[in-house]
């Protein structure tokens, strides 16, 4: 049963909401216009290399501007909120989840990252601005939330509920919805993607998450409208929105549902290659300067290679009906002529050196054979590569327009084949459109929200029976292969996600929820009537947040039953310990909660599962009859056992699960896992283990012996 919100507190509610996408369209808008403004002054400096009859030292300059912005933008992260750093997806994920995330939601990492951002696109590298969107307006939310005005609400009669737990989650989860909303120009696809990505959604949260997305596209677009001049200028930083008109080859089924196989196994891949970069850097870039020497390094290749691969590009005639060299601002004609004769364009350096929404743009509006297969597949393999590195490098990195750049561009790679396979009328653009989509699903296994992101981004309304076959058949065989690529990042920082359901081995062997909790035995449990020397002594010795409390019935030395009472949290118990006397006896019951959920132990595991995910309880009790405590399952007992039955994940993997747990022993460890009682209640749970991590291996042993 929800809390009674008055009717004034639920009009702040939607007050807050309207200044949680009024704030984060002006960032948007801020970072189209602040990219905008350095890509218009690198164009100039590209048209000198142009111009220049040996335009080597004009080149160096070329890269040593883009790695001029590269080095700013991570000596922000890296010296003033390293938080900033990679897109802040994983963490949001995480957090939305039940997992709190310390010093994330900061207003200097919002700072940082807007500007870092700005910078990092500019500069030319591979990585997109709407992951960093996304963060910087959670950020917004829960500043807003954070606020004294919402901290005097008092609309129930124990808790605040704009403090609760439920309520900031809720106010992240509008703000990085408003975030995508604002990159993408789609409101609907933001408040899916919020939707997907949260497993507690309230029916309330999604008129209030399509609010929030509404008012952020319409402040963007009105911002945009005020600008009286150029406005094609604000097109160089962002993600044009523009209608296409493609066929509608229902003909070609077959064909794209073999490119969504195939996009399916490229953002597999992708999300292979991204894992293995991450967990390299995590071990041996361990310090701040690395870290800028690591940006540095990807700055000058990926300008180097921008600077060479044209060389092997195609040099094409322009189309006369166009009166340019591709679809674009008339300022990208200088760049088409990159090593060609008047009246042709080097297709690879048109892609290269066009910004990321004027080559989207290309890819997907350009005529059929306006890039070749070779040109095509290098550039495919530039941005791959590229966007696998350079994300989770000491930079704001986004992977949503890398990914659809080179899935873009791996669709029309995919056009050339069935084209030269002698398919007759080939549409290029849908090809590339269905690539885009294919590849995005393939990563993130998010097929809903982005089939209606991309709907909203291109107006290609007939074309939905297409998209939605090409971007099942990629997140099916995505699946087949590995986790999203937001799973295996939550894994490499060690941000202890419960998955909605666990993987098909769990569901196969048919685990229950006496296989993985901690046993009775191994828990620190009190009495109703307790020493406060016990009781002391379990608090100093624990960093728990509560203790289960159980009355034990049965004579000594026979056969004893532990009913279960509730739980007690620590802050209480101390508060009534004190000026108490060590050999004092200390009842306890007048601090005990009661359980709001408690499980059978023949419960299956599947359901254990959905229950913890969807209730938002922090433990679950495991009973034997009615009142029998037999043990407790928490995030650490999930979290360990989906990593040691999951088939995507090897034994290194593992025994990296294995350390993070160990690591999350103190208290500190706890507040990052969420372990708290209830979702309005924020303090740590539960300590399933002794301080030496004893019960490590229980979960994998028990499923050993199941098996």
């Amino acid at each position: 049963m929800g809390l009674y919100l008055p009717r004034w507190g639920t009009a702040l509610t939607w007050v807050f909401l309207s200044l949680i996408g009024l704030l984060t369209g002006v960032v948007a808008f801020i970072v189209s216009f602040g990219v905008s403004g350095i890509l218009l002054a690198r164009s100039l400096l590209v048209a000198w290399i142009l111009d220049e009859p040996t335009p080597a030292r004009v080149s160096a300059l070329y890269v040593v501007f883009n790695l001029a912005c590269a080095l700013v933008g991570g000596a922000l992260v890296m010296f003033v909120s390293k938080p900033a750093a990679g897109s802040g997806i994983p963490q949001i994920y995480g957090y939305l989840n039940g997992v709190d995330a310390p010093d994330f939601f900061t207003l200097p990492t919002a700072v940082v990252k807007t500007i870092a951002s700005i910078l990092a696109v500019a500069g030319g590298l591979a990585i997109g601005k709407e992951g960093p969107l996304l963060h910087i307006g959670s950020i917004i939310a829960h500043f807003l939330g954070r606020t004294s005005i919402f901290r005097r609400l008092k609309q129930a009669k124990e808790k605040e509920p704009f403090m609760a737990e439920m309520h900031m989650r809720d106010l992240v989860a509008c703000g990085a919805a408003a975030g995508l909303a604002a990159g993408f120009k789609a409101p609907i696809g933001g408040m899916l993607f919020a939707l997907e990505m949260s497993t507690r959604w309230r029916a309330e949260l999604t008129w209030r998450c399509l609010y929030a997305c509404a008012v952020t596209a319409w402040v963007v677009r009105s911002l945009t409208r005020l600008c009286t001049g150029d406005r094609d200028f604000l097109n160089w930083g962002s993600l044009m929105f523009y209608e296409v008109s493609f066929q509608s080859p229902y003909d070609q089924l077959p064909l794209v549902a073999i490119l969504g196989i195939c996009g399916g196994l490229l953002g597999s891949m992708f999300t292979i290659i991204t894992t293995y970069f991450g967990a390299k850097r995590t071990r041996i870039l361990n310090n701040r300067w690395a870290r800028i020497h690591e940006v540095a390094i990807i700055s000058v290749a990926t300008s180097s290679l921008a600077l060479i691969l044209p060389k092997l590009g195609r040099c094409i005639p322009c189309p006369e009906v166009e009166g340019q060299c591709f679809s674009g601002s008339e300022r990208l004609n200088r760049f088409a002529m990159y090593q060609c004769d008047e009246g042709n364009y080097n297709d690879l350096a048109a892609l290269m050196f066009n910004s990321q929404g004027y080559t989207l743009h290309s890819l997907f509006t350009a005529e059929s054979f306006s890039f070749s297969a070779l040109s095509t597949l290098l550039f495919t393999a530039f941005y791959f590569f590229l966007a696998s590195v350079t994300y989770g490098s000491a930079l704001p990195t986004g992977l949503f327009t890398p990914s659809l750049i080179f899935g873009a561009s791996f669709g029309r790679l995919f056009a050339h084949v069935l084209s030269y396979a002698g398919l007759p009328e080939v549409d290029f653009g849908l090809y590339a459109f269905l690539g885009a989509a294919s590849v995005l699903s393939g990563m993130f296994r998010f097929a809903v929200s982005f089939c209606v992101i991309l709907l909203e981004l291109l107006s290609a309304e007939k074309q939905l029976p297409l998209l939605m076959l090409a971007m099942v058949f990629a997140k099916g065989i995505g699946d087949r292969f590995n986790g999203s690529i937001l799973y295996h990042l939550c894994m490499i920082m060690g941000i202890p996600l419960v998955g909605s359901h666990p993987e098909s081995t769990i569901r196969r062997k048919g685990f229950q929820a006496k296989d993985v909790m901690t046993r009775q035995q191994d828990l620190s449990i009190f009495e109703p009537m307790e020493e406060v020397a016990a009781v002391r002594q379990a608090l100093d010795r624990h960093a728990c947040g509560a203790f289960p409390v159980v009355k034990r019935g049965g004579e000594p030395g026979q056969h004893q039953t532990a009913d279960f009472l509730g739980m007690v949290e620590a802050k209480d118990a101390q508060r009534l310990l004190a000026g108490r006397e060590e050999e004092d006896l200390v009842d306890l019951t007048s601090i005990i909660q009661a359980a709001p959920i408690v499980i059978p132990t023949t419960m299956p595991l599947t359901t254990v599962f959905k229950l913890y995910n969807t209730t938002g309880v922090k433990y679950l009790p495991v009973m034997e009859g009615h009142h029998t405590l037999k043990g407790m399952v928490s995030r650490r007992e999930l979290v360990e056992c989906q990593s040691v039955l999951d088939p995507h994940i090897d034994e290194r993997g593992r025994q990296s699960f294995t350390t993070i747990r160990r690591s999350l022993s103190g208290t500190a460890g706890r507040l990052a896992l969420g372990m708290d009682l209830l979702p309005e209640i924020s303090s740590p749970l539960l300590c399933n283990l002794d301080g030496d991590g004893s019960h490590d291996s229980e979960c994998h042993d028990a499923g050993a012996n199941q098996a």
